[in-house]
């Protein structure tokens, strides 16, 4: 029998990339998270490439309580507007620090936040395909790692204020993590009188009786209507062990009384100074966009029935290190422009007035801009205006001001 005319040739698998590459199309490039865990809230974003070297940018926010993975956005490409426009979407109004984490960390923590939609039954954000793949694998962490993790996105208070007034924002959403993270594992959510309710704290005034010892009047709001909590909280010292990361810790609370009260109370209890300043331009026009003052560049726009607001947002949130912490001092002023061309800046103290007329002077818009009234509201005057239908500031305090004979 002759020999065939065929050959053996060596094959190509060796060659070729291995399952786990062909199943893993993207490669990981960096991830931040935000430190806002404690507010109960966070936002992460995660760069990729894909096999071309195209750059593939995920935006995430977090509520870790109610809605879970509430909000997703993928953008390919690197246009700096865009991103950075999605970047103060998502986490512009947070005020916190961000962290670096790696692939194995933020696509637990994905999966994670969304365990707290299969609890709550919310609907999560739609995610598409391409995250649909990066999600197929189940992730595990050790214990140990899931407490460094969990430790990382949250801030650490520095303060007993910044402590008492985290843990009532936890205890209000009965925030089981949360709770045992503020008081080194003694208090759970079991020990929250809210019992699955979700509130909102809009006010909480501490009374220090010694200093270990706050008694708490607190304003918050459920579906139905709000509340007013009298509570008190201890405060203990740690042991000094080196994976404590706070010199104190809750370890009492109890809510002292419970009280519902009306809308207009809490709008009372709620009531503040604010001062408002009114600019037109001798043009009849003014440019605002992200890009026009130093504090745009870290706003949040908003658009009205009348024009366009930027919400003006502090960059850290040291608001919450203070005996009266109110929930809206996250935000430092508002810019308003009118359809008509009016420009608004409204503030709650005089100090923050003051910054944003230096961001305005130091701003190209600034030589456009002419003052024409200058006020100081003893209540906050701006919301009634934005949903007023007034179109000119002036008017709308001439008709807020006018005299029942008039």
């Amino acid at each position: 029998m002759t020999d065939t005319p065929f050959r053996v040739i060596k094959g190509g698998l060796e060659d070729s990339p291995r399952e786990e590459e062909e199943q893993k199309p993207y490669a990981f490039v960096s991830a931040w998270i935000t430190d806002t865990r404690l507010m109960g809230v966070n936002a992460m974003r995660v760069i990729w490439k894909d096999r071309l070297g195209n750059d593939i940018h995920q935006f995430f926010y977090f509520d870790a309580v109610d809605t879970g993975f509430e909000r997703f956005q993928e953008i390919a490409g690197s246009d700096e507007k865009e991103l950075r426009e999605a970047e103060i979407s998502f986490a512009g109004g947070l005020g916190g620090k961000k962290f670096g984490l790696s692939e194995e960390e933020a696509l637990f923590l994905i999966q994670d936040f969304l365990r707290v939609n299969k609890k709550t039954g919310e609907a999560p954000a739609r995610i598409g395909i391409r995250l649909s793949r990066m999600l197929a694998e189940d992730i595990e962490l050790s214990d140990e790692k899931r407490i460094a993790l969990f430790q990382r996105i949250c801030k650490t208070p520095l303060s007993a204020n910044e402590t008492v007034n985290y843990f009532m924002m936890r205890i209000a959403d009965s925030d089981n993590a949360g709770i045992r993270y503020l008081s080194n594992g003694s208090l759970t959510a079991k020990d929250s009188p809210a019992r699955g309710t979700l509130y909102t704290v809009y006010r909480n005034k501490i009374q220090w009786k010694d200093k270990n010892h706050a008694e708490c009047e607190s304003l918050l709001e459920r579906d139905d209507g709000y509340e007013m909590w009298i509570s008190e909280i201890g405060l203990s010292a740690g042991d000094g062990s080196s994976s404590e990361r706070m010199s104190k810790y809750v370890s009492s609370y109890k809510r002292l009384s419970r009280m519902r009260i009306s809308d207009t109370e809490a709008f009372m209890t709620m009531s503040h100074s604010e001062f408002v300043m009114v600019y037109e331009s001798p043009g009849g026009h003014v440019e605002l966009s992200l890009d026009s003052t130093p504090f745009t560049r870290r706003s949040s726009m908003v658009e009205e029935n009348d024009g366009v607001s930027y919400m003006l947002f502090r960059p850290d949130n040291n608001h919450v290190d203070t005996r009266d912490y109110r929930l809206y001092d996250d935000i430092f002023g508002i810019y308003h422009l009118t359809s008509t061309g009016q420009f608004i800046c409204s503030a709650n103290s005089q100090h923050d007035m003051a910054m944003l007329e230096l961001d305005l002077v130091f701003s190209p818009i600034h030589t456009d801009l002419k003052l024409k009234g200058n006020y100081e509201f003893n209540e906050p005057v701006m919301a009634q205006f934005l949903s007023s239908g007034y179109d000119d500031f002036n008017d709308f305090v001439a008709e807020i001001t006018r005299g029942p004979e008039e």
